[in-house]
Protein backbone atom coordinates (compact mmCIF):
# COMPACT_ATOMS: atom_id res chain seq x y z
CA UNK A 1 0.00 0.00 0.00
CA UNK A 2 1.53 3.53 -1.07
CA UNK A 3 0.49 6.39 1.12
CA UNK A 4 0.96 9.92 -0.76
CA UNK A 5 1.61 12.60 1.56
CA UNK A 6 0.65 15.98 1.68
CA UNK A 7 -2.59 15.63 0.82
CA UNK A 8 -4.71 16.62 4.29
CA UNK A 9 -4.53 20.67 4.42
CA UNK A 10 -5.96 23.02 7.15
CA UNK A 11 -9.10 24.54 5.39
CA UNK A 12 -8.57 29.19 5.30
CA UNK A 13 -10.79 30.48 7.87
CA UNK A 14 -13.01 32.25 4.92
CA UNK A 15 -14.20 29.22 3.47
CA UNK A 16 -14.49 27.44 6.90
CA UNK A 17 -16.78 30.05 7.38
CA UNK A 18 -18.69 29.69 4.01
CA UNK A 19 -19.33 25.82 4.44
CA UNK A 20 -20.49 26.74 7.69
CA UNK A 21 -22.92 29.10 6.13
CA UNK A 22 -24.16 26.46 4.57
CA UNK A 23 -25.67 24.88 7.20
CA UNK A 24 -26.96 28.26 9.17
CA UNK A 25 -27.42 30.48 6.12
CA UNK A 26 -30.31 28.65 3.67
CA UNK A 27 -32.09 31.47 2.34
CA UNK A 28 -32.75 35.25 3.32
CA UNK A 29 -35.08 33.51 6.01
CA UNK A 30 -32.84 32.32 7.54
CA UNK A 31 -30.55 35.13 8.41
CA UNK A 32 -33.54 37.36 9.69
CA UNK A 33 -34.70 34.10 12.08
CA UNK A 34 -31.21 34.05 13.64
CA UNK A 35 -30.98 38.09 13.62
CA UNK A 36 -34.46 37.94 15.56
CA UNK A 37 -33.45 35.26 17.86
CA UNK A 38 -30.66 37.51 18.62
CA UNK A 39 -32.56 40.25 19.57
CA UNK A 40 -35.19 38.35 21.95
CA UNK A 41 -32.19 37.35 23.71
CA UNK A 42 -30.78 40.77 24.23
CA UNK A 43 -34.11 41.76 26.12
CA UNK A 44 -35.91 44.21 23.08
CA UNK A 45 -39.21 45.11 23.87
CA UNK A 46 -39.56 46.74 19.53
CA UNK A 47 -37.86 44.95 16.66
CA UNK A 48 -37.97 46.73 13.43
CA UNK A 49 -37.02 44.87 9.96
CA UNK A 50 -36.51 46.23 7.01
CA UNK A 51 -36.34 44.34 3.88
CA UNK A 52 -35.02 45.38 0.53
CA UNK A 53 -36.20 42.60 -3.02
CA UNK A 54 -37.07 39.57 -0.74
CA UNK A 55 -33.92 39.89 1.63
CA UNK A 56 -31.28 39.97 -1.61
CA UNK A 57 -29.80 43.53 -1.23
CA UNK A 58 -30.64 44.19 2.44
CA UNK A 59 -31.99 42.97 5.38
CA UNK A 60 -32.24 45.28 8.59
CA UNK A 61 -32.87 43.92 11.74
CA UNK A 62 -33.17 46.96 14.78
CA UNK A 63 -33.81 46.50 18.04
CA UNK A 64 -34.09 48.10 21.74
CA UNK A 65 -32.48 45.40 23.73
CA UNK A 66 -29.22 45.42 25.88
CA UNK A 67 -26.74 46.40 23.75
CA UNK A 68 -23.27 45.30 23.70
CA UNK A 69 -19.72 47.48 24.61
CA UNK A 70 -16.98 47.45 22.43
CA UNK A 71 -14.97 44.45 23.62
CA UNK A 72 -18.46 42.38 22.56
CA UNK A 73 -18.47 43.87 19.48
CA UNK A 74 -15.07 43.29 18.34
CA UNK A 75 -16.22 39.36 18.87
CA UNK A 76 -19.56 39.25 16.69
CA UNK A 77 -17.98 38.13 13.56
CA UNK A 78 -15.44 35.58 15.67
CA UNK A 79 -16.68 32.16 14.67
CA UNK A 80 -17.97 30.49 17.54
CA UNK A 81 -18.18 33.07 19.68
CA UNK A 82 -21.44 33.67 21.75
CA UNK A 83 -23.02 35.11 25.45
CA UNK A 84 -25.22 32.11 25.47
CA UNK A 85 -23.17 28.96 26.36
CA UNK A 86 -20.19 28.55 28.77
CA UNK A 87 -19.89 25.01 29.62
CA UNK A 88 -20.80 21.83 27.92
CA UNK A 89 -23.95 21.15 29.99
CA UNK A 90 -25.55 24.16 29.02
CA UNK A 91 -25.57 22.70 25.89
CA UNK A 92 -28.68 20.41 27.28
CA UNK A 93 -30.37 23.00 29.26
CA UNK A 94 -30.76 25.92 26.76
CA UNK A 95 -33.10 28.55 27.62
CA UNK A 96 -32.24 31.19 25.03
CA UNK A 97 -33.63 31.56 21.68
CA UNK A 98 -30.30 31.39 19.62
CA UNK A 99 -26.83 29.73 20.92
CA UNK A 100 -25.15 29.26 17.87
CA UNK A 101 -21.78 31.13 18.38
CA UNK A 102 -21.46 30.66 14.28
CA UNK A 103 -24.63 32.71 13.08
CA UNK A 104 -22.90 36.00 12.41
CA UNK A 105 -19.38 34.75 11.59
CA UNK A 106 -21.17 32.21 8.57
CA UNK A 107 -23.57 36.09 7.48
CA UNK A 108 -20.44 37.58 7.60
CA UNK A 109 -19.06 35.03 5.13
CA UNK A 110 -21.74 35.35 2.56
CA UNK A 111 -22.86 38.68 2.94
CA UNK A 112 -21.70 42.74 3.38
CA UNK A 113 -22.38 43.07 7.51
CA UNK A 114 -23.08 46.39 9.12
CA UNK A 115 -23.34 46.00 12.94
CA UNK A 116 -23.95 49.15 15.42
CA UNK A 117 -24.74 48.84 19.06
CA UNK A 118 -24.46 51.17 21.98
CA UNK A 119 -25.48 49.55 26.05
CA UNK A 120 -28.29 51.15 27.31
CA UNK A 121 -27.43 54.04 29.92
CA UNK A 122 -24.43 54.75 27.78
CA UNK A 123 -22.83 57.42 25.63
CA UNK A 124 -21.29 55.73 23.14
CA UNK A 125 -21.86 53.76 20.31
CA UNK A 126 -19.40 51.01 18.18
CA UNK A 127 -19.84 49.34 14.65
CA UNK A 128 -18.06 46.46 13.16
CA UNK A 129 -18.21 45.38 9.78
CA UNK A 130 -17.31 42.53 7.92
CA UNK A 131 -17.56 41.54 3.69
CA UNK A 132 -17.28 38.05 2.73
CA UNK A 133 -15.25 36.86 5.82
CA UNK A 134 -12.80 38.94 5.43
CA UNK A 135 -11.26 40.51 8.55
CA UNK A 136 -13.67 42.53 10.56
CA UNK A 137 -13.03 46.43 10.88
CA UNK A 138 -14.22 48.15 14.32
CA UNK A 139 -14.55 51.64 15.36
CA UNK A 140 -16.90 54.01 17.29
CA UNK A 141 -20.22 55.12 15.63
CA UNK A 142 -23.45 56.61 16.49
CA UNK A 143 -26.25 54.21 17.13
CA UNK A 144 -29.10 54.40 19.26
CA UNK A 145 -29.92 52.03 22.13
CA UNK A 146 -29.35 48.66 20.85
CA UNK A 147 -28.25 46.47 18.37
CA UNK A 148 -28.92 47.51 14.64
CA UNK A 149 -27.78 45.16 12.18
CA UNK A 150 -27.30 45.46 8.25
CA UNK A 151 -26.99 42.42 5.58
CA UNK A 152 -26.68 43.66 2.38
CA UNK A 153 -25.81 41.48 -0.81
CA UNK A 154 -26.68 38.19 0.32
CA UNK A 155 -24.87 35.69 -1.73
CA UNK A 156 -22.63 37.71 -3.61
CA UNK A 157 -19.55 35.81 -3.20
CA UNK A 158 -20.96 32.79 -3.73
CA UNK A 159 -22.92 33.16 -7.22
CA UNK A 160 -24.37 29.20 -6.91
CA UNK A 161 -26.39 30.32 -3.79
CA UNK A 162 -27.66 33.62 -5.19
CA UNK A 163 -28.55 31.44 -8.56
CA UNK A 164 -31.05 29.73 -6.65
CA UNK A 165 -32.72 31.71 -4.62
CA UNK A 166 -36.85 32.33 -5.60
CA UNK A 167 -38.37 35.13 -6.59
CA UNK A 168 -38.35 38.28 -4.51
CA UNK A 169 -42.15 37.55 -3.31
CA UNK A 170 -41.53 34.16 -2.40
CA UNK A 171 -38.34 34.96 -0.46
CA UNK A 172 -40.59 37.65 1.54
CA UNK A 173 -43.20 34.80 2.40
CA UNK A 174 -40.81 33.21 3.90
CA UNK A 175 -39.49 36.15 5.86
CA UNK A 176 -42.85 37.34 6.42
CA UNK A 177 -43.68 33.29 8.17
CA UNK A 178 -40.89 33.87 10.17
CA UNK A 179 -41.40 37.15 11.27
CA UNK A 180 -45.44 35.87 12.49
CA UNK A 181 -44.27 32.87 14.21
CA UNK A 182 -42.10 34.75 16.30
CA UNK A 183 -44.03 37.40 16.75
CA UNK A 184 -47.12 35.04 17.55
CA UNK A 185 -44.73 33.54 20.49
CA UNK A 186 -44.12 36.93 22.00
CA UNK A 187 -46.79 39.28 22.38
CA UNK A 188 -44.75 41.29 24.60
CA UNK A 189 -42.85 42.49 22.19
CA UNK A 190 -43.49 44.93 19.33
CA UNK A 191 -42.70 44.23 15.96
CA UNK A 192 -42.86 45.77 12.51
CA UNK A 193 -42.14 44.83 9.19
CA UNK A 194 -41.31 46.05 5.69
CA UNK A 195 -40.63 45.41 2.24
CA UNK A 196 -38.99 47.59 -0.40
CA UNK A 197 -40.77 50.64 2.16
CA UNK A 198 -44.21 49.40 2.37
CA UNK A 199 -45.31 47.90 5.89
CA UNK A 200 -46.26 44.41 6.02
CA UNK A 201 -46.69 43.50 9.58
CA UNK A 202 -47.84 46.07 12.27
CA UNK A 203 -47.60 44.05 16.18
CA UNK A 204 -47.50 46.72 18.69
CA UNK A 205 -46.57 45.11 22.38
CA UNK A 206 -50.04 43.63 23.96
CA UNK A 207 -50.64 41.47 27.44
CA UNK A 208 -52.22 38.61 25.56
CA UNK A 209 -52.01 35.94 22.96
CA UNK A 210 -55.33 36.59 21.30
CA UNK A 211 -54.13 39.87 21.13
CA UNK A 212 -50.87 39.21 19.14
CA UNK A 213 -53.18 37.11 17.10
CA UNK A 214 -55.95 39.29 16.26
CA UNK A 215 -53.16 41.73 14.84
CA UNK A 216 -51.37 38.95 12.65
CA UNK A 217 -54.27 37.04 11.75
CA UNK A 218 -57.06 39.64 11.48
CA UNK A 219 -60.28 40.37 14.30
CA UNK A 220 -62.53 38.04 11.99
CA UNK A 221 -61.02 35.19 13.11
CA UNK A 222 -59.69 36.49 16.56
CA UNK A 223 -63.64 36.51 17.86
CA UNK A 224 -64.00 32.70 17.76
CA UNK A 225 -60.65 31.96 19.17
CA UNK A 226 -61.19 29.72 22.15
CA UNK A 227 -58.47 29.39 25.15
CA UNK A 228 -57.62 27.15 27.72
CA UNK A 229 -54.55 25.87 29.41
CA UNK A 230 -53.29 22.95 31.49
CA UNK A 231 -50.33 22.58 33.94
CA UNK A 232 -48.86 19.94 36.09
CA UNK A 233 -46.08 18.45 36.58
CA UNK A 234 -43.51 21.57 35.34
CA UNK A 235 -45.07 21.45 32.22
CA UNK A 236 -48.12 24.31 30.92
CA UNK A 237 -49.86 23.76 27.93
CA UNK A 238 -51.52 26.84 26.48
CA UNK A 239 -53.68 26.66 23.78
CA UNK A 240 -55.69 28.76 21.69
CA UNK A 241 -57.42 26.91 19.10
CA UNK A 242 -60.71 28.42 16.28
CA UNK A 243 -63.72 27.44 17.16
CA UNK A 244 -64.26 23.82 14.95
CA UNK A 245 -66.15 25.93 12.20
CA UNK A 246 -62.91 27.43 11.09
CA UNK A 247 -61.12 24.43 9.40
CA UNK A 248 -58.39 24.65 6.25
CA UNK A 249 -57.19 21.77 3.97
CA UNK A 250 -54.03 22.26 5.16
CA UNK A 251 -51.87 22.82 8.26
CA UNK A 252 -50.33 26.61 7.82
CA UNK A 253 -52.62 27.19 10.29
CA UNK A 254 -51.23 25.21 13.16
CA UNK A 255 -48.71 26.36 14.92
CA UNK A 256 -46.31 24.65 17.82
CA UNK A 257 -43.89 26.91 20.37
CA UNK A 258 -42.11 25.21 23.20
CA UNK A 259 -40.48 27.85 25.68
CA UNK A 260 -41.71 30.02 22.85
CA UNK A 261 -39.34 28.52 20.01
CA UNK A 262 -41.77 28.15 16.66
CA UNK A 263 -41.33 24.27 15.72
CA UNK A 264 -42.63 21.07 13.89
CA UNK A 265 -43.67 18.25 16.51
CA UNK A 266 -45.15 15.50 15.73
CA UNK A 267 -45.89 15.33 19.65
CA UNK A 268 -48.22 18.08 19.49
CA UNK A 269 -49.61 17.70 16.38
CA UNK A 270 -51.02 14.44 17.15
CA UNK A 271 -52.40 16.04 20.87
CA UNK A 272 -54.63 18.68 17.94
CA UNK A 273 -55.35 15.85 15.64
CA UNK A 274 -56.50 13.57 18.45
CA UNK A 275 -58.38 16.21 20.11
CA UNK A 276 -60.44 17.70 17.36
CA UNK A 277 -61.80 14.40 16.33
CA UNK A 278 -65.06 14.43 16.05
CA UNK A 279 -65.82 18.11 15.96
CA UNK A 280 -63.89 18.57 12.25
CA UNK A 281 -65.17 16.77 9.07
CA UNK A 282 -62.64 14.41 7.49
CA UNK A 283 -59.59 15.92 5.87
CA UNK A 284 -60.56 19.22 7.89
CA UNK A 285 -57.94 20.60 9.94
CA UNK A 286 -58.27 22.88 13.16
CA UNK A 287 -57.01 26.02 13.38
CA UNK A 288 -54.62 25.92 16.71
CA UNK A 289 -51.87 27.94 18.29
CA UNK A 290 -50.43 25.23 21.06
CA UNK A 291 -47.20 26.97 23.17
CA UNK A 292 -45.84 24.63 25.44
CA UNK A 293 -43.37 25.99 28.43
CA UNK A 294 -41.41 23.42 29.70
CA UNK A 295 -38.17 23.06 31.99
CA UNK A 296 -34.90 23.32 29.04
CA UNK A 297 -34.12 20.14 31.02
CA UNK A 298 -36.80 18.21 30.12
CA UNK A 299 -36.56 18.81 26.12
CA UNK A 300 -33.62 18.29 23.34
CA UNK A 301 -33.47 21.50 21.02
CA UNK A 302 -30.58 19.78 19.59
CA UNK A 303 -32.33 16.95 17.29
CA UNK A 304 -32.42 19.88 14.71
CA UNK A 305 -29.67 21.97 12.97
CA UNK A 306 -32.20 24.98 12.66
CA UNK A 307 -33.53 23.87 15.59
CA UNK A 308 -37.37 23.77 13.94
CA UNK A 309 -37.73 20.26 16.16
CA UNK A 310 -37.76 19.30 19.76
CA UNK A 311 -37.43 16.02 21.55
CA UNK A 312 -39.47 15.46 24.58
CA UNK A 313 -38.38 13.25 27.36
CA UNK A 314 -41.79 12.67 28.43
CA UNK A 315 -43.77 12.83 24.71
CA UNK A 316 -46.66 10.52 26.04
CA UNK A 317 -47.42 13.21 28.92
CA UNK A 318 -46.80 16.27 26.63
CA UNK A 319 -49.55 14.46 24.28
CA UNK A 320 -51.50 14.07 27.03
CA UNK A 321 -50.77 17.58 28.38
CA UNK A 322 -51.82 19.36 25.03
CA UNK A 323 -54.75 17.06 24.38
CA UNK A 324 -56.45 18.01 27.95
CA UNK A 325 -56.02 21.54 27.21
CA UNK A 326 -57.33 21.29 24.05
CA UNK A 327 -60.31 19.75 24.91
CA UNK A 328 -61.01 22.08 27.86
CA UNK A 329 -60.80 25.09 25.40
CA UNK A 330 -63.84 23.21 23.39
CA UNK A 331 -65.88 22.70 26.29
CA UNK A 332 -65.34 26.10 27.19
CA UNK A 333 -67.91 27.10 24.11
CA UNK A 334 -71.50 26.80 24.89
CA UNK A 335 -71.92 25.96 21.85
CA UNK A 336 -69.51 22.93 22.18
CA UNK A 337 -70.17 21.63 25.80
CA UNK A 338 -71.71 18.36 24.14
CA UNK A 339 -69.53 15.59 23.57
CA UNK A 340 -68.23 15.32 20.06
CA UNK A 341 -70.62 13.23 17.38
CA UNK A 342 -70.96 15.14 14.54
CA UNK A 343 -68.56 13.46 12.26
CA UNK A 344 -67.16 10.31 14.15
CA UNK A 345 -70.09 7.79 13.78
CA UNK A 346 -72.05 9.42 10.66
CA UNK A 347 -73.41 6.85 9.40
CA UNK A 348 -74.55 8.34 5.82
CA UNK A 349 -71.22 9.63 5.45
CA UNK A 350 -69.59 6.02 5.93
CA UNK A 351 -72.05 4.99 3.22
CA UNK A 352 -70.98 7.87 0.67
CA UNK A 353 -67.22 6.97 1.87
CA UNK A 354 -67.76 3.37 0.52
CA UNK A 355 -69.18 4.42 -2.76
CA UNK A 356 -66.55 6.61 -3.12
CA UNK A 357 -63.64 4.07 -2.57
CA UNK A 358 -65.55 1.89 -4.76
CA UNK A 359 -65.52 4.57 -7.84
CA UNK A 360 -61.71 4.80 -6.81
CA UNK A 361 -59.12 3.65 -4.30
CA UNK A 362 -59.04 7.07 -2.58
CA UNK A 363 -61.36 9.71 -2.56
CA UNK A 364 -60.27 13.07 -3.06
CA UNK A 365 -58.32 14.78 -0.33
CA UNK A 366 -59.49 17.87 0.87
CA UNK A 367 -62.91 17.62 -0.63
CA UNK A 368 -65.35 19.24 1.60
CA UNK A 369 -68.72 17.58 2.43
CA UNK A 370 -70.55 21.25 2.62
CA UNK A 371 -74.76 21.25 4.06
CA UNK A 372 -77.32 20.09 1.90
CA UNK A 373 -78.75 23.21 -0.24
CA UNK A 374 -80.43 24.14 -3.52
CA UNK A 375 -78.68 24.68 -6.55
CA UNK A 376 -79.98 26.93 -9.37
CA UNK A 377 -77.93 25.98 -13.59
CA UNK A 378 -79.95 28.12 -14.96
CA UNK A 379 -77.68 30.96 -14.47
CA UNK A 380 -74.81 28.54 -16.27
CA UNK A 381 -76.82 27.98 -19.80
CA UNK A 382 -76.26 31.09 -20.89
CA UNK A 383 -73.92 31.65 -23.76
CA UNK A 384 -70.31 30.14 -22.62
CA UNK A 385 -71.39 28.20 -19.57
CA UNK A 386 -71.65 24.98 -21.33
CA UNK A 387 -67.80 24.89 -22.06
CA UNK A 388 -66.02 24.75 -25.22
CA UNK A 389 -67.05 22.15 -27.93
CA UNK A 390 -65.04 19.53 -28.83
CA UNK A 391 -65.32 16.75 -31.49
CA UNK A 392 -64.32 13.88 -29.16
CA UNK A 393 -66.69 12.18 -26.73
CA UNK A 394 -66.00 9.99 -23.63
CA UNK A 395 -67.05 6.66 -24.11
CA UNK A 396 -68.36 6.58 -20.01
CA UNK A 397 -70.93 9.45 -20.59
CA UNK A 398 -73.96 8.26 -22.52
CA UNK A 399 -74.09 9.93 -25.83
CA UNK A 400 -77.51 10.79 -25.69
CA UNK A 401 -79.03 12.51 -22.69
CA UNK A 402 -81.16 9.91 -20.82
CA UNK A 403 -85.07 9.92 -21.22
CA UNK A 404 -85.76 7.09 -18.66
CA UNK A 405 -83.72 5.89 -15.17
CA UNK A 406 -81.61 8.81 -14.07
CA UNK A 407 -81.57 9.10 -10.24
CA UNK A 408 -78.73 11.09 -7.14
CA UNK A 409 -77.94 8.56 -4.63
CA UNK A 410 -76.57 10.01 -1.25
CA UNK A 411 -76.65 13.47 -2.64
CA UNK A 412 -73.70 12.89 -4.48
CA UNK A 413 -73.74 10.66 -7.07
CA UNK A 414 -75.85 10.45 -10.33
CA UNK A 415 -76.54 6.95 -11.42
CA UNK A 416 -77.96 6.36 -15.19
CA UNK A 417 -78.91 3.10 -17.16
CA UNK A 418 -77.21 2.84 -20.22
CA UNK A 419 -78.03 0.36 -22.90
CA UNK A 420 -75.10 -2.28 -22.21
CA UNK A 421 -74.53 -1.50 -18.25
CA UNK A 422 -74.65 1.67 -15.75
CA UNK A 423 -73.42 5.25 -15.69
CA UNK A 424 -72.02 6.55 -12.21
CA UNK A 425 -70.79 10.14 -12.11
CA UNK A 426 -69.28 11.76 -9.15
CA UNK A 427 -71.41 15.25 -9.74
CA UNK A 428 -68.67 17.86 -7.67
CA UNK A 429 -66.05 15.75 -9.91
CA UNK A 430 -68.31 16.70 -13.47
CA UNK A 431 -69.19 19.71 -12.75
CA UNK A 432 -65.54 21.00 -11.73
CA UNK A 433 -64.23 19.63 -15.05
CA UNK A 434 -67.09 21.65 -16.84
CA UNK A 435 -66.17 25.06 -14.99
CA UNK A 436 -62.31 24.44 -15.72
CA UNK A 437 -62.81 23.96 -19.08
CA UNK A 438 -64.86 27.29 -19.31
CA UNK A 439 -62.14 29.14 -17.21
CA UNK A 440 -59.62 27.63 -18.95
CA UNK A 441 -60.89 28.53 -22.55
CA UNK A 442 -61.44 32.12 -21.49
CA UNK A 443 -58.39 32.65 -19.98
CA UNK A 444 -56.37 31.82 -22.71
CA UNK A 445 -58.93 33.97 -25.04
CA UNK A 446 -58.57 36.61 -22.47
CA UNK A 447 -62.55 36.73 -22.28
CA UNK A 448 -62.99 35.96 -19.13
CA UNK A 449 -65.78 37.56 -17.35
CA UNK A 450 -65.83 39.33 -14.40
CA UNK A 451 -68.68 40.47 -11.99
CA UNK A 452 -68.23 43.78 -10.10
CA UNK A 453 -69.31 43.54 -6.47
CA UNK A 454 -71.83 45.29 -5.32
CA UNK A 455 -70.30 46.17 -2.37
CA UNK A 456 -66.54 45.87 -2.52
CA UNK A 457 -65.72 43.18 -0.18
CA UNK A 458 -62.29 43.56 2.79
CA UNK A 459 -60.10 40.60 2.83
CA UNK A 460 -58.10 40.25 5.72
CA UNK A 461 -54.75 39.12 4.74
CA UNK A 462 -51.79 37.14 6.93
CA UNK A 463 -48.03 38.77 6.19
CA UNK A 464 -47.64 35.94 4.03
CA UNK A 465 -50.01 36.45 1.42
CA UNK A 466 -49.48 40.13 1.48
CA UNK A 467 -45.61 39.55 0.75
CA UNK A 468 -46.88 37.55 -2.38
CA UNK A 469 -49.46 39.76 -3.77
CA UNK A 470 -47.86 41.77 -6.15
CA UNK A 471 -46.34 39.18 -8.20
CA UNK A 472 -49.81 37.06 -8.45
CA UNK A 473 -52.00 40.32 -8.96
CA UNK A 474 -51.04 39.79 -13.07
CA UNK A 475 -52.63 36.35 -13.08
CA UNK A 476 -55.56 37.27 -10.51
CA UNK A 477 -56.83 39.96 -12.86
CA UNK A 478 -56.55 38.07 -15.71
CA UNK A 479 -58.75 35.66 -14.22
CA UNK A 480 -61.03 37.83 -13.47
CA UNK A 481 -60.10 39.47 -9.96
CA UNK A 482 -59.97 42.99 -9.36
CA UNK A 483 -58.19 43.75 -5.83
CA UNK A 484 -55.79 45.94 -4.69
CA UNK A 485 -54.26 46.45 -1.78
CA UNK A 486 -56.18 48.31 1.27
CA UNK A 487 -53.76 49.72 4.40
CA UNK A 488 -51.92 46.54 6.16
CA UNK A 489 -53.27 43.28 6.59
CA UNK A 490 -55.81 43.86 4.10
CA UNK A 491 -56.89 43.88 0.60
CA UNK A 492 -60.38 45.08 -0.74
CA UNK A 493 -62.03 42.85 -3.71
CA UNK A 494 -64.03 45.29 -6.63
CA UNK A 495 -64.88 42.20 -9.07
CA UNK A 496 -64.44 38.56 -8.82
CA UNK A 497 -65.01 36.03 -11.59
CA UNK A 498 -68.56 35.36 -12.86
CA UNK A 499 -68.08 31.72 -12.09
CA UNK A 500 -68.04 32.29 -8.37
CA UNK A 501 -70.24 35.02 -7.85
CA UNK A 502 -72.35 32.74 -5.62
CA UNK A 503 -69.35 31.36 -3.66
CA UNK A 504 -67.97 32.73 -0.63
CA UNK A 505 -65.47 35.61 -2.36
CA UNK A 506 -63.30 35.67 0.69
CA UNK A 507 -62.19 32.33 1.13
CA UNK A 508 -61.55 31.75 -2.75
CA UNK A 509 -59.14 35.02 -2.90
CA UNK A 510 -57.30 33.15 0.21
CA UNK A 511 -57.47 29.73 -1.57
CA UNK A 512 -56.04 31.27 -4.35
CA UNK A 513 -53.53 33.15 -2.43
CA UNK A 514 -52.20 29.62 -0.55
CA UNK A 515 -52.48 28.02 -4.31
CA UNK A 516 -48.82 30.07 -4.78
CA UNK A 517 -47.46 29.74 -1.07
CA UNK A 518 -47.44 25.78 -1.16
CA UNK A 519 -43.93 24.31 -0.15
CA UNK A 520 -43.09 23.53 -4.19
CA UNK A 521 -43.95 27.66 -5.03
CA UNK A 522 -45.06 27.65 -9.01
CA UNK A 523 -44.04 29.41 -11.91
CA UNK A 524 -46.88 31.72 -13.07
CA UNK A 525 -47.93 29.70 -15.60
CA UNK A 526 -48.73 26.29 -13.29
CA UNK A 527 -49.99 29.16 -10.72
CA UNK A 528 -52.45 30.31 -13.28
CA UNK A 529 -53.85 26.23 -13.72
CA UNK A 530 -53.18 25.65 -9.80
CA UNK A 531 -55.79 28.55 -9.37
CA UNK A 532 -58.11 27.73 -12.26
CA UNK A 533 -58.72 24.13 -10.67
CA UNK A 534 -59.53 26.28 -7.18
CA UNK A 535 -61.81 28.76 -8.86
CA UNK A 536 -63.67 25.39 -10.48
CA UNK A 537 -63.49 23.63 -7.50
CA UNK A 538 -65.04 26.45 -5.19
CA UNK A 539 -67.45 27.02 -8.00
CA UNK A 540 -68.65 23.06 -8.92
CA UNK A 541 -71.87 21.79 -7.19
CA UNK A 542 -70.82 19.81 -3.91
CA UNK A 543 -71.02 16.44 -2.69
CA UNK A 544 -73.98 16.13 -0.03
CA UNK A 545 -76.23 18.52 -2.31
CA UNK A 546 -79.22 17.51 -3.65
CA UNK A 547 -79.94 17.95 -7.01
CA UNK A 548 -82.97 17.76 -8.96
CA UNK A 549 -84.01 15.61 -12.06
CA UNK A 550 -83.63 19.05 -14.15
CA UNK A 551 -80.52 19.89 -12.21
CA UNK A 552 -79.37 16.72 -13.31
CA UNK A 553 -79.73 16.64 -16.89
CA UNK A 554 -78.35 20.51 -17.04
CA UNK A 555 -75.48 19.08 -16.03
CA UNK A 556 -75.24 16.23 -18.36
CA UNK A 557 -75.94 18.81 -21.61
CA UNK A 558 -73.03 20.54 -20.12
CA UNK A 559 -70.60 18.00 -20.09
CA UNK A 560 -71.49 16.79 -23.61
CA UNK A 561 -69.10 16.91 -26.01
CA UNK A 562 -65.90 17.80 -23.41
CA UNK A 563 -62.97 15.73 -24.64
CA UNK A 564 -61.72 15.22 -21.07
CA UNK A 565 -64.83 14.83 -19.13
CA UNK A 566 -63.75 11.29 -17.55
CA UNK A 567 -61.76 13.28 -15.19
CA UNK A 568 -61.93 16.45 -12.84
CA UNK A 569 -58.75 18.82 -13.12
CA UNK A 570 -57.16 16.82 -10.27
CA UNK A 571 -57.40 13.89 -12.38
CA UNK A 572 -59.37 12.22 -10.28
CA UNK A 573 -62.60 10.41 -12.21
CA UNK A 574 -65.74 11.76 -12.45
CA UNK A 575 -67.43 8.84 -14.24
CA UNK A 576 -67.33 5.48 -14.23
CA UNK A 577 -69.05 2.89 -16.82
CA UNK A 578 -69.63 -0.62 -15.49
CA UNK A 579 -70.88 -2.88 -18.63
CA UNK A 580 -73.57 -5.40 -18.06
CA UNK A 581 -70.64 -8.08 -18.53
CA UNK A 582 -68.79 -6.64 -15.45
CA UNK A 583 -71.90 -6.38 -13.47
CA UNK A 584 -72.67 -10.28 -13.83
CA UNK A 585 -69.00 -11.35 -13.55
CA UNK A 586 -69.25 -9.45 -10.32
CA UNK A 587 -72.59 -10.99 -8.68
CA UNK A 588 -71.51 -14.46 -10.23
CA UNK A 589 -73.51 -14.66 -13.17
CA UNK A 590 -70.50 -15.63 -15.47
Amino acid sequence: MVFTMGNIKVLPANLVNKIAAGEVVERPASVVKELLENSLDAGADYIQIEIENGGRDLILVRDNGSGMGPDDVKLTFVSHATSKLSKFTDLFEISTMGFRGEALSSIGAVAQVRLTSRPRGTLEGYEARIQGGTKPGFTKAGSPEGTTVEVRNLFYNVPARRKFLKSKATEMSYISDIVTRIAAAHPQVGFQLAHNGRKVLSAPAVRTRRERLASIFGADLARDLLEAKEEDRGLRAEVVVAAPFHTRADTRMQLFFVNNRPLRDRVIGRAVHDAFTGYVPPRRNPIAFVFVTVSPAEVDVNIHPAKAEVKFKSPGFAHSMVKAAIAGALRSSPRLRQEPTPYAHDRAEDIREAIGDFLQTVRASGERRDAPVQHDFSHMLRPGHAGPAQEAKPESLPKELPDGKIMQVHNSYIVIEAPQGVTLIDQHALHERILFEEIKARFQSRTTESQRLLFPITVEVSPRESAVLDEVLPTLTLLGFVIEPFGEGALVVHCAPRVVERTDISECVHAVLEDYLDERRPNLGEYAQRAMRTLACKAAVKAGQPLSREEMMMLLEMARGLESADTCPHGRPSTIFLSLVELERRFKRR
